[in-house]
């Protein structure tokens, strides 16, 4: 099994899987335009993905938490990485899952 992209030999999950997608929905990023917000930013040059992660908290008692997440490997180094990760990375970025910068170094100047 995977766990974080991992594999391990864990046969028991800390949680149902049908339960975390239960909590999936759409979102409209136009709708969280001006709302309070907290980032985390996770930076990466060459090996490691890059992440930056928005959360905007819930307004009252009926709302959930809202996630953005934004992800960037290098374009050059994405093929050996499909490899050597078995994860389809070059899938995602076609899905819109992550995109890719620019050479075989995460390009900070395209994230900001």
């Amino acid at each position: 099994q995977l766990r974080l992209n991992q594999w391990v030999k864990q046969s028991t999950r800390w949680m149902q899987m049908e339960k975390w997608d239960a909590c999936a929905f759409p979102v409209d990023e136009r709708e969280v335009l001006g709302r309070e917000c907290y980032g985390g930013l996770d930076l990466s040059s060459s090996i490691d993905i890059t992440a930056f992660v928005l959360v905007f908290p819930p307004r009252n008692d009926t709302e959930k938490y809202i996630l953005l997440p934004y992800f960037w490997i290098p374009e050059e180094n994405m093929r050996l990485r499909v490899r050597r990760d078995h994860v389809p990375y070059d899938v995602w970025e076609k899905q819109g899952y992550l995109q890719t910068t620019e050479g075989n170094v995460i390009h900070y100047g395209f994230i900001e």
